[in-house]
């Protein structure tokens, strides 16, 4: 009788000890798991404010041609910029090979184009875009491969504070007039894009 007392008790023993080990077990394995899942969360959220921090922007510089703003910008895009930036512009080649020649005005925007997928291939540099960007068609290709290659894009647009006096001041030229009055007319707003007005 002692003998199965024993045995009984030795049955319960282990058991309990078996039980024991069993929940300590659990405790440690959910203590592991929530370490990891910390630890796996902090890597996360690091690499994402890393990404974020290093993210660059693609600045489409949007403005009425008749406003003849271009050298203000570049001025104002000189002192908020620093110099880890780059402005990719089919003026400045139309400007260097001399006068504007419209047919000239494809292979131009291939050049731009080119370079820009070079620069955003490289990952250094915020880019300021000073073509036309009047229609949406002419910078969406911009905004696309910005998005593609992990850029940020962001419309600039400058207005000037005396544009009916710059209006007024092409009434002398009956064409120049005309065409100031038709970029008006024509001119796209763009809410889907992030875009930051500023005057000049």
């Amino acid at each position: 009788m002692s003998n199965l007392k024993s045995y009984d008790s030795n049955i319960l023993s282990n058991f309990y000890m078996s039980y024991v080990n069993f929940y300590h077990f659990l405790i440690i394995m959910f203590y592991l798991i929530t370490g990891c899942s910390l630890i796996a969360y902090a890597y996360y959220k690091i690499d994402l404010a890393l990404k974020k921090s290093n993210k660059k922007n693609v600045y489409i510089v949007r403005r009425l041609p008749f406003l003849k703003l271009d050298d203000n910008i570049r001025d104002i895009i000189k002192s908020s910029s620093g110099r880890n930036y780059r402005i990719l512009s089919t003026y400045d080649l139309i400007e260097k090979n001399g006068e504007f020649d419209v047919r000239n005005l494809a292979k131009y925007s291939s050049i731009v184009l080119k370079s820009y997928i070079k620069t955003l291939s490289k990952g250094e540099h915020d880019i300021y875009i000073l073509n036309r960007n009047q229609y949406k068609w002419e910078y969406i290709p911009y905004v696309l491969l910005a998005k593609k290659f992990n850029y940020e894009p962001i419309i600039l647009e400058f207005v000037s504070t005396d544009m009916m006096k710059s209006l007024n001041d092409t009434k002398n030229n009956e064409l120049e007039y005309k065409k100031s009055l038709e970029q008006i007319k024509k001119y796209e707003i763009d809410n889907k894009l992030c875009t930051k007005r500023i005057s000049v």
